[in-house]
């Protein structure tokens, strides 16, 4: 019976707050003397009056000069209608249970979960408290999805749990990014310094470059460089690179750049390195459907000297074309 009175008793405080919730909002003026007058800012259009005109909760209206006011609290209508109410609320897990439940409805988190914790004060085998605090069960036994994950080693990183293995993979691809693009400004910075009283330490600082997280930056101004002089400084600058990628980045340009003079530098550069990965990318260029790649693979080959190109080299000397007659559906085939 008395259970049945509280839970009557709840709701019917609910319904007050939810009716008070339709008045104006309540805000806190705190005085320099410490004390406190709260209610409804009425000229806060008004920026520059020298005082707040308020209508205190009370139900009278007061004049607060403006610098006796050392501060001004804003309170929603929510929380305005929450601090005056919910101290009549029945200190039970069932109305904190569903104070918290209001409070969140209302926006209002923090005391949603103030009254949960109360909730679990008052009755530790609360389910669904539990769940709203965000804990689990998990062998038997409540816990906290953080508190859970931080002991099998994961940290929160931006806004994911990550092992610490992970987070120095992102901070080192980071890392990377950023020094890529520092890259790229740099090189494009010494590049616009060539034509000025700059250019002989510009041109020496592009020619020492031997970071391979340049070669991005590399490749975009190879693209855009219409100055052989400099295209082939650029070749020889990669060429310099003992990194992988930088091989790979002379063996397309060897295959794609139509200067031949580019070509045979980057022939050049590579004709010095480890042989059998060069080989492989080359083997792969003599099966291109472009004329220019294959002749310039097999150049390139050529130029390396490794035996085991040999038999690719053969293959690729014989190519098949189709050539359709005029006046007839025959298909005639040669091999050349």
């Amino acid at each position: 019976m008395l259970r049945s009175c509280l839970s009557i008793r709840f709701a019917a405080i609910c319904a007050v707050l939810s009716f008070a919730l339709t008045e104006s909002k309540a805000d806190n003026f705190v005085l320099a003397t410490g004390a406190t007058v709260r209610g409804q800012w009425l000229n806060q259009e008004d920026a520059s009056s020298p005082y707040y005109l308020v209508d205190t909760e009370h139900g009278g209206r007061v004049t607060l000069e403006r610098v006796r006011v050392v501060e001004v609290v804003r309170f929603s209508e929510a929380r305005a209608k929450y601090d005056r109410l919910a101290p009549s609320v029945a200190d039970t897990a069932e109305d904190h249970w569903k104070l918290s439940k209001w409070c969140r409805a209302n926006d209002l988190y923090e005391l949603s979960e103030h009254h949960l914790v109360r909730v679990l004060a008052l009755d530790s085998q609360h389910v669904l408290a539990r769940r709203a605090l965000g804990y689990s069960e998990i062998g038997g036994q409540w816990v906290k999805k953080e508190e859970h994950l931080a002991s099998k080693g994961y940290i929160r990183y931006k806004g994911k749990w990550r092992l610490s293995q992970e987070i120095d993979l992102v901070e080192q691809r980071r890392a990377e990014e950023l020094a890529k693009k520092d890259w790229y400004v740099k090189l494009s910075r010494w590049r616009s310094q060539l034509n000025k009283e700059k250019r002989h330490a510009a041109l020496d600082s592009i020619r020492q470059v031997r970071d391979p997280l340049a070669l991005e930056a590399l490749g975009r101004l190879l693209r855009v460089e219409r100055d052989r002089r400099m295209r082939l400084i650029y070749v020889d600058v990669l060429g310099q690179m003992s990194d992988n990628q930088a091989a790979a980045a002379l063996v397309e340009l060897a295959l794609s750049d139509r200067d031949e003079e580019v070509f045979y530098a980057c022939v050049d550069q590579l004709a010095t390195r480890t042989r059998p990965p060069l080989v492989r990318q080359f083997v792969l260029a003599l099966k291109s459907s472009h004329n220019s790649r294959v002749n310039r693979a097999a150049i390139a080959l050529s130029s390396v000297g490794d035996q085991s190109a040999v038999p690719p080299l053969i293959d690729a000397l014989v190519t098949q074309h189709d050539t359709v007659l005029a006046g007839s559906d025959m298909i005639s085939t040669t091999f050349v």
